[in-house]
């Protein structure tokens, strides 16, 4: 079994944790400025076990939501996710049901009923990696 040797290389160190290290050390190099853009595109948000959103680019999808942007609020699911582009609406602020910007968040949303779909390969590809390395601790619930 061989060890990774560098930033940017990798060798075979067993099937399970090649994907691991290449993932450190795509992070890596980013993180010691050997490139400008991270080798991820995708970020996924938790709210202990319960997937909330999905982010790829400047993309932003909520598939669950806490009403009011307050943590403390129930989680709920709305039918259709909220879709954000974090270039136009870094805070979020644009969405449906937003007593401010509603309309144009509801219009927003409309116009890039898309998103969605074009987010599948990514969830894809994490609902995979969940399964092929489990989480090793569960969150803790409430009683």
């Amino acid at each position: 079994m061989s060890e990774p040797s560098g930033v940017g290389e990798t060798q075979s160190v067993t099937a399970e944790s090649d994907v691991v290290w290449r993932h450190f050390l795509s992070s890596t190099a980013a993180e010691a400025g050997k490139t400008d853009k991270s080798a991820r595109r995708e970020f996924f948000y938790y709210d202990e076990t319960d997937l909330m959103a999905i982010r790829v680019d400047a993309w932003k999808m909520h598939i669950g939501i806490k009403k009011d942007g307050s943590w403390f609020n129930e989680k709920t699911y709305p039918s259709v996710p909220y879709v954000f582009n974090l270039l136009m609406d870094p805070q979020e602020k644009m969405d449906p049901e937003s007593p401010e910007w509603g309309y144009i968040g509801r219009k927003f949303v409309a116009q890039k009923l898309w998103a969605p779909t074009a987010g599948v390969p990514f969830l894809q590809a994490h609902l995979k990696s969940l399964q092929d390395y489990p989480p090793s601790q569960g969150a803790i619930r409430s009683a």
